[in-house]
């Protein structure tokens, strides 16, 4: 994901000078399935390995267990969004904790808890726990604002936690001094400093062929290093298919992208959008929030509700050390890495079938990507990782693109080595793959967009010498994350209807 052109560029003077490797390409190029989803063999769908699930294998679940967990998240997620439109001026929040596990649901006013209660899931009501806030609906924004303001300039991102009511500032440490000077008198309380960097948006490159799936690479007109991770496949609202990545992979406007990742390698070039609400990245203050997603037109090419993963993903890149050997001081070692996920075989597709709503049309909060939920994501360089939705709610400036992004979500907390790197922007979140038997395939619900990750310098005292990936064996794994726009914020511009698959038909509809 490395994002515009200048950022392209210094990335390819780095990697010249001091020999860092190529990002790799996939090993297996992508086998287009058919377009009759029926008639999918081994090369369609990922057939069924019985390997344990993110979920199992990070709290040491029993299968029935994770099961049970997963389920009782797809209602939690569902009841946010509904508390949210039904008490707009009593609900705050929702958060899942898995370690004792508990749903926790946040309310400023015990006026409505008898019909909320009412509203929960018959299997939500033995884990759900109603707490009242110390706030009023509109308080935390108001402060929330004021911190803004009062940061201005500085480097850091901001979230809140409503199950503590407090406000999370991730800052470098070398930058704390200066935040908590800044941080006003009446929220200093509110307020706890986390050491991090900002999120950093990640490219490497984009193309289009005879078919094109979600998971694929595409690759931009400055060459094959410079490629980003397609999200999902849908329609524009003419009816036109479409798909969706990150506009910040965009080197130019009018750019055309390109994928040859097909059986044949054709080159296919992608239309143009036929409007700029086609494509955002940056802060709209009518509506609250901020954006980074491209809507492209692709009437030409084969398509479908499907998302291409490969398991596992091997990569490399590099870190400095100090080295007194060394006539600079320095030294810089390849570091390989391989991320699994034991939930699913070698390669394949994966189905999705329905979409995880924000459940707010203005506004910067997320009650449909609670905190704790699980998102994973399939990236061109990381493949397929997976997490636990850490922040529901991310404000931060991006120095680089001098952009100010807010109402983003953080996903952390993998058992990856390297949850996202270049060349995964753009990408596919989704929800934690699920066998369905009575399809023969893993199914998914598609949540967002890939857009920034955590970093280090590879060289922590000469930045100019770039970044590399947050890598969870060696570093500090609170920064190992990522953070994605939700996928139902495409229609606040373009109105778009993504592709699912429902029983064996597919279907388009508004996520």
């Amino acid at each position: 994901m490395n994002k515009t052109s200048i950022s392209l560029a210094a990335v390819s003077t780095l990697t010249l000078a001091i020999a860092i490797p190529a990002m790799a390409q996939d090993d297996e190029a992508p086998t287009a399935p058919p377009p009759n989803p029926q008639s999918f063999e081994a090369s369609g769908p990922a057939k069924n390995n019985n390997g344990a699930g993110f979920l199992q294998k990070k709290f040491n679940l029993s299968q029935e267990e994770a099961n049970r967990r997963l389920d009782q998240q797809a209602e939690a997620e569902a009841l946010g969004v509904s508390l949210a439109e039904q008490y707009p001026d009593a609900f705050l929040g929702l958060e899942i904790q898995h370690q004792p596990y508990k749903v926790i649901l946040s309310m400023a006013s015990d006026q409505f808890d008898a019909q909320v209660r009412q509203a929960i899931p018959a299997n939500l009501r033995s884990v759900l726990q109603i707490r009242r806030s110390r706030f009023q609906v509109g308080e935390p924004e108001a402060l929330r604002s004021e911190l803004v303001e009062a940061l201005s300039g500085l480097e850091y991102s901001l979230s809140f936690d409503y199950t503590r009511d407090r406000f999370i500032i991730t800052t470098p440490e070398a930058r704390q001094a200066d935040v908590r000077a800044r941080i006003p008198a009446r929220t200093n309380a509110l307020v706890e400093v986390r050491t991090g960097e900002a999120p950093s948006t990640f490219q490497t490159n984009a193309t289009s062929a005879d078919y094109i799936s979600a998971g694929w690479l595409h690759y931009s007109n400055a060459g094959p290093n410079y490629y980003c991770t397609f999200a999902f496949m849908g329609r524009d609202q003419t009816g036109t298919q479409s798909l969706l990545t990150a506009e910040h992979c965009q080197t130019s406007v009018s750019e055309r992208r390109r994928n040859n990742q097909s059986a044949n390698n054709k080159i296919i070039t992608f239309a143009l959008p036929t409007s700029d609400r086609y494509y955002r990245y940056g802060y709209d203050s009518g509506i609250r929030r901020s954006y980074d997603f491209r809507l492209i037109p692709a009437p030409t090419v084969g398509s479908g509700p499907w998302v291409w993963f490969t398991n596992p993903r091997t990569n490399s890149y590099q870190k400095g050390r100090q080295d007194r050997n060394s006539s600079s001081g320095w030294s810089y070692d390849t570091i390989s890495y391989t991320n699994q996920y034991s939930g699913l075989p070698s390669s394949g597709y994966v189905a999705t079938v329905g979409t995880s709503g924000a459940g707010t049309t203005t506004g910067v909060y997320n009650p449909g990507h609670p905190t704790g939920a699980v998102r994973c994501k399939s990236g061109g360089t990381t493949g397929t990782t997976c997490g636990l939705i850490t922040e529901s709610t991310v404000y931060y400036f991006n120095e680089d693109d001098n952009v100010v992004m807010d109402g983003l979500v953080r996903v952390g907390s993998s058992d990856q080595p390297v949850i996202a790197w270049q060349g995964d922007s753009g990408g596919p979140i989704f929800t934690q793959p699920r066998w369905n038997s009575t399809y023969q395939r893993y199914e998914v619900s598609a949540s967002g967009i890939m857009h920034a990750g955590g970093w280090y310098n590879i060289n922590p005292v000469n930045p100019s010498l770039g970044k590399r990936p947050c890598d969870r064996r060696y570093d500090n794994v609170d920064q190992c994350t990522y953070v994605y726009m939700p996928i139902d914020r495409v229609n606040d511009f373009a109105p778009f209807t993504i592709a699912l698959m429902e029983g064996d038909a597919v279907v388009y509809r508004a996520p």
